[in-house]
């Protein structure tokens, strides 16, 4: 009797083991919630060139692409369209400008929008990139007609002073004096001549860029 007592005890004590394995799993608690924004994108980038290094302004030789410096921030387009645009100051490559457009609107638009506003601030930037340049260009031609025109004047001048000064040291005797001044004229005569080529040379230069419409404009890298 005592064994059978003895068995049952330990056939209740295994089964009690075995609902214990069987019981449910216990499940894991819900990540917690997150007030982060999700990330999206937050701004698009314009790289900008000039199609000519250089542009001449008053017979001074200007980087082209820096022109875009005084241009941004400055921008009525992305102004208009809520977006603020400025420099990438650690972009360093010769000849080229890296635009960065942000919206101003704390709320992200998506990519495509800041895509479509980034085409449409470069159009507007360019729109008065290429004008600049091309009114650049015209003052430049009067200004290189001007000085043509001053070195022809100054070239006749000097000449006409040679030739009176030939004129009243005729028959006299050389003196340090005299050719000292002779040379003198001789070399504000070569200096008004070379002068006038430079300028001549200019001038047709820009002329032939003006009557074939190309001028200095802004091209997009990317």
């Amino acid at each position: 009797m005592r064994k059978t007592g003895a068995n049952g005890l330990i056939l209740l004590a295994f089964c009690v083991a075995l609902a214990g394995c069987g019981g449910e799993e216990a499940k894991p608690s819900p990540p917690a919630e997150s007030n982060e924004p999700a990330a999206g994108p937050v701004e698009a980038q314009v790289v900008v060139e000039a199609s000519e290094l250089h542009l001449m302004q008053q017979g001074e030789r200007v980087d082209a692409i820096s022109l875009v410096d005084s241009m941004l921030p400055a921008s009525d387009e992305a102004e208009s369209l809520g977006y603020h645009v400025q420099l990438d100051r650690d972009f360093d490559r010769e000849g080229q400008r890296l635009i960065s457009i942000t919206p101003t609107n704390p709320m992200v638009p998506n990519q495509s929008k800041i895509d479509e506003a980034a085409d449409k601030i470069y159009a507007s930037i360019k729109a008065e990139f290429d004008a600049y340049c091309k009114q650049a260009t015209i003052n430049e031609l009067e200004y290189q007609q001007a000085r043509a025109e001053d070195a022809r004047s100054a070239f006749q001048r000097l000449r006409g002073e040679l030739s009176a000064f030939q004129d009243a040291r005729r028959g006299l005797p050389q003196t340090d004096a005299s050719r000292l001044e002779r040379r003198k004229l001789d070399h504000q005569i070569e200096n008004a001549l070379q002068a006038q080529i430079a300028a001549d040379k200019a001038v047709e230069r820009l002329q032939k860029k003006i009557d074939r419409d190309r001028f200095t404009t802004l091209l997009r890298v990317r």
